[in-house]
C-alpha cells in the first residue's frame, strides 16, 4: 500500500473502525461485562493497540522488520514468567524448553543483523527502534494476560476495545509527525481502490484481533504467545513467498521447525493427565435421609471439583480471580453447609436413639421401691444371686431400632397380655409394625439361669428383655419400662 502512494495510517483507520462497528453489532444481545471484567477489556485494548503499534513505530525508527521480529518474540518468556505470577499457571521444563526453542527459532527466521553480521559489517539498525520492539513483545504478554482475565465473557469485548484504540492510534501518529503518511486527499480521486483497501483492512483487523484474543482464551498464556509468534513467521514469510517470490534460506527454514516442535512441546506439556478411579471424586453426596433433602437445584461436590479441575487445565487463573460465577461459588458453599448439617443432625439422632433406649430410673436402695415403683439401674444390674457384677450395661448390649421421625406426644406403642404398657421413645413418631418388637403373652414364673435375664428386680420378680417380659403380682399395678 505505501510503495503504490496510498495513505497507509488513514486507510488502516478506516479499516479497524469498521471493524469496531462491526463488532459492536453483535454486542447488542450479549450482556455487558460488569466493573472489575471492564478494566481488564479496555486494559486488553490498550494493550493490544499498543505492541501493535510499537511495532510498526519500530520499523519507522530505523530498525528492520526481521529484528523487530526477533525481538518481540520474547513475548513467549514474558507471558510464561507472567502466567505463573498473576495466574498462577504451572512452570514446567516443558515450558522453559518451548521458551528457549522459540526464542531460538525466532533468532534464525529473522536473522537480525545484530546478531548475523553482514558482510561489510554493517551495524544493526538504530538502538531506539530495537527497545521499541523489546517493549513491545513486552507490552504483547500483558496483552494475552489481560485476555485471560475476560475469558468468561463474549471474545468480542475485548476485540472491540482493540479496534477501537487501534483506529485511534493510526490517526495520531501521522497527526503528531510520528510517521509519514501521504495526503489524505488520494482517497478521494479512486473511491473504488478507497473502498477495496478499506474492506481489506476491514477483514485482515477483524479477522486478526478476533483470531488473537479468541486463542489467548482457549490455552494457557505461554502456549497461546508461542503459537501467535509462531504463526506470524511462518505465514509471514509464507505470503513473502507468495506475494514477492522470494524464498526462505535453510536457517530460516531450520527455525520455522523449531517453532514448531515449541508448539508441540507446549501442547503436550499442558494436557491433563487422566485420573485413576481410585483418585476420582465422588460424583454425587452420599444419601442419607434422601435425595429430596438438598432440592433438585443441589449441586454435587464431585462435579463442581471436576469443573474446577478441568478450569485450572484450560483457563489456569489466580485465586484473585476465581473465575468462576458467583453464584456458582455460593451455591458451592451452600451445598457444603448443608452437607455439614445433614451430617450434625444425623449424629443427634443416633444419640437421641441410644438415650431413649436406656432406663431413665436411678436406682434407689438394695430391694427398696419407692410408690410401688422398681427403680433400676443402667450402670450395675444385680443378678439372680444379689451381685452388682453380673452384667454391666452398654451400648453394643442395646438393640439397634429404625430411625423414625419426631411427633408430639408418647402414645404406647405395644402392650403386654394383662401386663405394663410398654412406651416408646418420648416425643417420637409410632414406628411401623416391623419394628415394634414382639412381645408374648406371657414370661414363665419359673427361675431363670444366670446370664440371660437382662434385669432383675430386687423383689425376686424376673423380668425379660426384648424376647419376653415378665406380668407384675397385684401390687405392682404401676411397675412401667421406659425403652
Amino acid at each position: 500500500m505505501a510503495r503504490q502512494g496510498w495513505p497507509l495510517w488513514h486507510t488502516t483507520a478506516l479499516g479497524m473502525a469498521m471493524s469496531a462497528f462491526i463488532a459492536s453489532i453483535c454486542f447488542l444481545r450479549p450482556e455487558r461485562p460488569g466493573r472489575y471484567y471492564l478494566k481488564w477489556v479496555v486494559l486488553r485494548g490498550v494493550c493490544g493497540s499498543t505492541y501493535w503499534g510499537l511495532a510498526l513505530f519500530a520499523v519507522t525508527l530505523g530498525a528492520s522488520p526481521g529484528d523487530v521480529g526477533s525481538l518481540m518474540s520474547v513475548n513467549v518468556a514474558m507471558a510464561a514468567l507472567l502466567g505463573r505470577c498473576f495466574l498462577k499457571e504451572p512452570l514446567g521444563i516443558t515450558h522453559l524448553l518451548s521458551t528457549l526453542l522459540t526464542i531460538t527459532g525466532a533468532v534464525l527466521i529473522s536473522q537480525p543483523s545484530f546478531i548475523f553480521q553482514e558482510t561489510g559489517g554493517a551495524a544493526s539498525s538504530s538502538w531506539a527502534g530495537n527497545l521499541a520492539a523489546i517493549l513491545a513483545g513486552v507490552i504483547q504478554s500483558f496483552a494475552f494476560i489481560c485476555s485471560r482475565q475476560v475469558a468468561e465473557f463474549s471474545p468480542l469485548f475485548a476485540t472491540l476495545s482493540c479496534l477501537i484504540i487501534a483506529s485511534a492510534i493510526c490517526v495520531l501518529l501521522p497527526a503528531v509527525k510520528l510517521a509519514d503518511e501521504v495526503p489524505i486527499g488520494v482517497m478521494w480521486s479512486s473511491p473504488g481502490v478507497a473502498v477495496a483497501w478499506v474492506a481489506a483492512s476491514t477483514v485482515i483487523g477483524l479477522s486478526g484481533y478476533g483470531g488473537a484474543v479468541f486463542g489467548s482464551m482457549l490455552c494457557p498464556a505461554a502456549a497461546s504467545t508461542t503459537a501467535y509468534t509462531s504463526g506470524c513467521m511462518v505465514f509471514g514469510y509464507a505470503a513473502e513467498f507468495l506475494f514477492f517470490g522470494t524464498s526462505p534460506e535453510l536457517v530460516r527454514l531450520i527455525g520455522a521447525a523449531l517453532m514448531v516442535v515449541a508448539i508441540g512441546i507446549m501442547a503436550v506439556g499442558n494436557k491433563r493427565p487422566r485420573e485413576s478411579p481410585e483418585t476420582q471424586l465422588p460424583t454425587q453426596l452420599p444419601d442419607w435421609q434422601g435425595s429430596d433433602s438438598l432440592g433438585s437445584d443441589s449441586l454435587s461436590l464431585g462435579s463442581q471439583m471436576g469443573s474446577r479441575r478441568a478450569s485450572l487445565t484450560e483457563f489456569i487463573f489466580s485465586e484473585l480471580s476465581d473465575f468462576k460465577p458467583v453464584s456458582e461459588g455460593g451455591r458451592q458453599r451452600m451445598s457444603e453447609r448443608r452437607l455439614s448439617m445433614r451430617e450434625s443432625a444425623r449424629r443427634d439422632s443416633a444419640r437421641s436413639y441410644l438415650g431413649d433406649l436406656r432406663f431413665r430410673r436411678a436406682s434407689s436402695q438394695s430391694g427398696g421401691t419407692s410408690g410401688g415403683r422398681a427403680s433400676l439401674s443402667l450402670d450395675a444390674i444385680p443378678g439372680p444371686d444379689g451381685t452388682e457384677d453380673h452384667k454391666k450395661a452398654s451400648v453394643e448390649d442395646i438393640p439397634e431400632l429404625p430411625e423414625d421421625p419426631v411427633v408430639a406426644s408418647p402414645e404406647p406403642l405395644a402392650s403386654a397380655a394383662d401386663g405394663p404398657k410398654v412406651h416408646g421413645a418420648r416425643d417420637r413418631e409410632e414406628p411401623s409394625a416391623e419394628a415394634v418388637p414382639e412381645l408374648p403373652e406371657k414370661c414363665t414364673q419359673e427361675p431363670v439361669p444366670a446370664g440371660e435375664p437382662l434385669v432383675s428386680a430386687p423383689d425376686g420378680h424376673h423380668v425379660c428383655g426384648v424376647s419376653g417380659m415378665h406380668p407384675p403380682e397385684e401390687d405392682d399395678d404401676d411397675l412401667t419400662f421406659t425403652i
